[in-house]
């Protein structure tokens, strides 16, 4: 796929071989950055789940996973970018979401933030504190499946349990 799912997967792949190593913080630090979300899968997936995966990417197929993943990806990208130029401020107006279009359209924000400009007073309060759940439910609602089948699609049947 075009956005570096197949690049991801060999990352995870590999990361998983060298568990028992030291990981450098900074190599986790990149990959989380350029994959939101992959730290979870990573902690969560069997090996073989993210090996399957990958495989399946290098025969150039897009199963499900690919495609859902690819959208939560950006959309935490997204997401990230505007709490970050939040910066820690929780209560928004009608004002935060011009200023953050000119921000975009600057250059200053990602453009992956634009598709959540109308929702920057639900990224500065998410209802249940954690922005993972506004961009999964918004993901699903794209691909038309429900929060619960799009958790399913993402960490597969064989999820190993969440450290939570």
């Amino acid at each position: 796929m075009s956005d570096g799912l197949l690049a991801k997967y060999e990352e995870l792949v590999a990361l998983r071989r060298e568990a028992d190593a030291d990981t450098p913080r900074a190599r986790l630090k990149e990959l989380a950055r350029r994959f939101p979300g992959a730290l979870a899968e990573i902690d969560r997936l069997p090996m073989q789940t993210l090996v399957d995966r990958r495989d399946a990417l290098v025969r150039g197929e897009t199963p499900p996973f690919a495609r859902a993943w690819s959208r939560v990806h950006s959309g935490l990208r997204g997401v990230l970018a505007i709490k970050a130029w939040l910066g820690g401020k929780r209560a928004t107006d009608a004002s935060d979401a011009d200023r953050l279009r000119v921000a975009i359209e600057g250059g200053a924000v990602t453009r992956e933030a634009s598709a959540w400009v109308e929702r920057v007073h639900d990224i500065a309060r998410p209802k249940d504190g954690r922005i993972v759940t506004l961009v999964h439910d918004a993901v699903a609602a794209e691909l038309g499946v429900t929060a619960d089948e799009l958790r399913a699609i993402l960490f597969g049947a064989e999820v190993r349990p969440s450290r939570r």
